[in-house]
């Protein structure tokens, strides 16, 4: 029974992986550009232009945002759009998926990253049963998830997939990594996928800080179906918006 859970769910990934990839290479093939140098531009561009996106209830913010990538590189905002139209089906179903993570370990991580850095991401599977090995949905308040070697982010989604939203309506999901590449992937599965919390470039061994961003600050301190992205460069200000948001969530318990 396991193994048909697991190869369930590889084979649906799978088969999307395959689509998006085959996309991405057939456009570089036919304009003589590096594959995965434009991948890392493309994850690099989404996070640019979503920057500073506060959008509340109004749809229409957002889709005038949209249009203005479009205008801007056509080809990119068609890859977005792909990947957003898979994440809200899998979400449709009850699932995540970090398609992002996935496309890039398979297809544009290069052999000699994975060696020099150590970087191979956690099985989708295995995140989904730490997740509901873990999770404690017994009792209400405040959640807070903590992955200092986050990747793309994938505990974290499977975390907050896990997680029963009655009983935490307020839940923080606190990220980082070495890889500056993951760390945008991350901020950007966040994005879509609803979560609160932070994404940072970080030694968590040395306590080295190069940047991070607060993702969906706008559901809080009312939840709403608003988004928002935000990149800080002063660690200092960084820290103080994260302890005001986490207040914030806290004191709704209260």
């Amino acid at each position: 029974m396991e193994n048909e859970y697991v190869d369930k769910e590889f084979a649906k990934e799978f088969i999307n992986l395959l689509e998006f990839a085959k996309k991405v290479k057939e456009h570089c093939y036919s304009k003589g550009l590096d594959c995965t140098l434009t991948y890392f531009g493309w994850i690099q561009w989404c996070v640019d232009n979503l920057c500073k996106l506060e959008v509340y209830n109004d749809m229409e913010a957002l889709k005038n945002r949209f249009n203005d990538m479009r205008l801007d590189n056509p080809v990119f905002t068609q890859w977005l759009h792909e990947w957003m139209v898979l994440c809200f089906e899998s979400l449709a179903e009850g699932e995540c998926f970090d398609y992002l993570g996935s496309i890039y370990e398979f297809h544009f991580k290069s052999k000699d990253k994975a060696k020099d850095t150590g970087q191979f991401f956690t099985p989708m599977h295995a995140c989904d049963l730490m997740a509901k090995l873990t999770n404690d949905n017994t009792c209400r308040g405040y959640y807070d998830f903590i992955d200092n070697c986050c990747g793309s982010g994938r505990m974290s989604i499977k975390a907050w997939q896990n997680l029963d939203h009655k009983a935490h309506p307020y839940a923080w999901f606190a990220n980082g990594d070495l890889d500056p590449v993951s760390v945008n992937m991350c901020a950007l599965n966040m994005l879509f996928f609803g979560m609160i919390g932070s994404c940072s470039r970080q030694n968590a061994i040395t306590d080295e800080w190069w940047g991070g961003y607060i993702v969906n600050a706008t559901k809080v301190p009312v939840m709403n179906h608003g988004v928002s992205l935000h990149y800080y460069e002063n660690r200092e200000e960084f820290e103080a918006e994260c302890s005001r948001l986490q207040s914030l969530m806290k004191d709704y318990y209260k």
